[in-house]
Parts: C-alpha cells; structure tokens; sequence
C-alpha cells in the first residue's frame, strides 16, 4: 500500500510510468504487531533514531566525498566521529547480521593469539535458507516499545536476500520500502526511461524521499529508521561526491527533527575495489567503515555521555558495539535524563558494548574483540614465511 505505480498511455503507447512511494497509516492497525504502537503513551523524551548505512564508505573516503555533510553533522547536531570501526566481515552480509542480529555468521580465528575459535552463532542455512523473522531484528526492539519503524534499501537484493537468501517472511517494520525494490528491478527496462538516472533520479533519492514522508507522517511519535544506500558507492570511488549535497540539503531540511533525535550515519565497509586498493590508505579504509553518532540537543549538555562518546572515539570498535549501542537506546532511552551515563550497561550476553557508556577496562585489540586478523586495523608486526 505504500507503493504506487503510475502509467500513462496515449493512443496505446506509454507517455508516463513512474513508481511512488507513500505512508499509508491505515492497513497495518488491526495487525498485532503494531498494536503497541497504534495507542501511544510514550514521553516527549523518547528520542528517534535514524540509522544512515552508505555502503562502502570508508571512515578517510567518507571525509573526501562527503566533505559538506560531515561538517553538517559536526557542526549542527554535534556528531561525533569514531576513528577506529573495525569491520567484522568481509562485505555487507557479515557486517550487517552483526549490526542489525548482533550474530555472527562466520567463524573468527583466534588460534594464532592461543584462544581458542569463536564459532558462528548462524551457518548458512540458518540465515541463508531459513526465514530470518525470529533471528533478533534490532528494530523490532524498537516495535515493541511503541515506536513506528521504517526500512528502506535502494537496492532489490539487499542486506539480508542477496544472491538469493529468502530474507524475513513477514514485513518486519511499520513501513518497509523492499516492495519498490522489487518491482523495480523487475520493470527496470521501462521505468528506468521516466525516473532512471538520465532524469536525474538516483536510487538513494528514492530511499530518502520516502524516509521524508515517513517524518511528515508521524510528527508525534517516535521513530527508528533504517536507510540503507547501496548503489552510490558500491562500485567506484569518484560517484558519491555529487551526492554530498543530497545528503546535505536532506539534513537541512529536516534539521528541527534530527536534531531532537540520535543521528548514525556509518558505513558496513570500506570500498572493496578499483585502484584505492593498491594505497596504504585504501587498504585500512576497506576495514575501517565511516561511523558518526549525534544525540539529541538536549542530551548534549550531559557532560558524561559526551565524555563517553568522545573517549570511545578514539578506541577501537565492532560492529558488535554499535549494535549492543542501538540495544541500549531501544531498551534504556524511554526517560535518557534519567540514566546515569557514569555506569557501563550489563551486556554480557552480547558480543560487545554500549559506545554511549563506558567500555568495559579490558585491552581492546584485535585478539580480544571478535574481529578476524584479516580485517584487523591494528599495526601489527608481521614476519614473511
């Protein structure tokens, strides 16, 4: 119901075929997985979240692309950034079972450092073969306590389908954009001729748009959001730079909203090819996603989360931690003037910690986080066999 094609004929040939997106807000009340967010009781205080995902954004690429968006983020909501995001996986999947599941779907290594392997918590007929629905979605943490939740992709595949994983079962948020994906991918040879790329129109304009209704839609409510931009900046290093000032008019014109909410704009990955690979610094980008957190104005005066944030930045991080960091917000932020920020949060049955608290007094390294040596962007000394 959110997706509407529109095609125009004239005398049997086609003058318009355009794909739209819409909030439809009616459809979903007698489902049960909504009830709790049909009939709101929930305090001003509650914050949004908004999870921008820019695929192949690496942290020292993400600074040369998009040089006016970053400074944006900085200057108005002041967002912080995290130097030292270490990927867990080789591309999206790994990564993005690990930041939206907090599971990890490969094996890590760890005989080299004298420990002993820590094994996968899914093989690939667990989240390859079978509905992933009951695997731990992190927005539906956020479904459960009242807040509407979108998801959006620009891409048909996507995080958890491609090449071809059968994904979730039932639609796992509010509002989920996969149904345009779909019928674009399949109509593409047509559609692409009225709102391709030769009319200006980009996918991750797509993507975006519809995050900008779901906003209008909802003024009053709390909101966590996933927007996932494949297409930008998969392939090649030199795309993404126009788009800087998409991203950027974007924050502008919804500045009153982000800036009442948590803002994380990361990416899953460095980029993976073209001639970058071959420098020093494209070959620590690829492992060193982009990560920057914003938290509400209000919450910037609490001197101890900004210490938190601040401190955490210049310490090595998973994406383990980012997702026990989107638990923490889903299940302790429904009165944030209320936490004490001076205390770590209970995660022992998590594969890492909140970065809004302070991290647990351990080493961090790539022999005591879960991340594979391969990946690891820490100096190490290596010896030629």
């Amino acid at each position: 119901d959110d997706i509407v094609e529109v095609k125009c004929t004239h005398y049997w040939k086609t003058v318009y075929h355009f794909l739209h997106s819409q909030i439809w807000k009616d459809v979903k009340e007698s489902d049960e997985r909504y009830q709790s967010s049909t009939s709101r009781n929930v305090s001003d205080t509650k914050p949004s979240v908004y999870i921008f995902v820019m695929d192949s954004f690496g942290s020292s690429h993400a600074r040369r692309v998009f040089p006016k968006t970053l400074n944006f983020l900085k200057k108005e909501f002041g967002a912080v950034e995290m130097l030292h995001m270490n990927k867990v996986g080789e591309n999206t999947r790994p990564n993005g079972y690990a930041l939206l599941m907090g599971k990890l779907i490969n094996d890590i290594r760890k005989s080299m450092y004298g420990l002993a392997d820590i094994p996968a918590d899914l093989n690939n007929n667990e989240y390859c073969q079978k509905h992933i629905d009951h695997e731990g979605f992190v927005l539906e943490e956020f479904s459960k306590r009242g807040y509407k939740t979108l998801m959006s992709e620009d891409w048909a595949n996507g995080i958890f389908n491609w090449p071809d994983c059968v994904g979730f079962k039932k639609q796992p948020t509010t509002h989920y954009m996969r149904p345009f994906q779909l019928f674009f991918d399949k109509n593409h040879k047509s559609l692409d001729q009225y709102q391709g790329i030769a009319n200006c129109f980009e996918p991750h304009q797509f993507i975006n748009d519809y995050m900008e209704k779901f906003i209008k839609a909802y003024p009053d409510e709390p909101k966590a959001v996933l927007n996932w931009a494949v297409t930008l900046g998969h392939d090649d290093a030199n795309v993404p730079f126009h788009a800087d000032g998409d991203y950027l008019r974007l924050f502008e014109r919804n500045k009153e909203e982000f800036d009442k909410s948590i803002v994380i704009f990361m990416g899953d990955h460095g980029l993976r090819f073209g001639k970058i690979l071959s420098t020093p610094i494209g070959q620590r980008d690829v492992n060193n996603p982009m990560l920057h957190i914003s938290v509400p104005s209000k919450l910037r005066r609490n001197e101890a989360l900004m210490r938190n944030l601040k401190e955490n930045s210049q310490k090595l991080l998973t994406m383990f931690d980012l997702h026990a960091t989107i638990l923490d917000i889903a299940q302790s932020f429904s009165d944030p003037a209320n936490i004490d920020f001076n205390k770590a949060r209970n995660t022992e049955n998590l594969k890492g910690s909140s970065i809004l608290r302070p991290l647990p007094a351990f080493l961090r390294n790539c022999k005591t986080l879960p991340i594979p040596l391969r990946f690891c962007i820490c100096k190490i000394d290596k010896n030629p066999l």
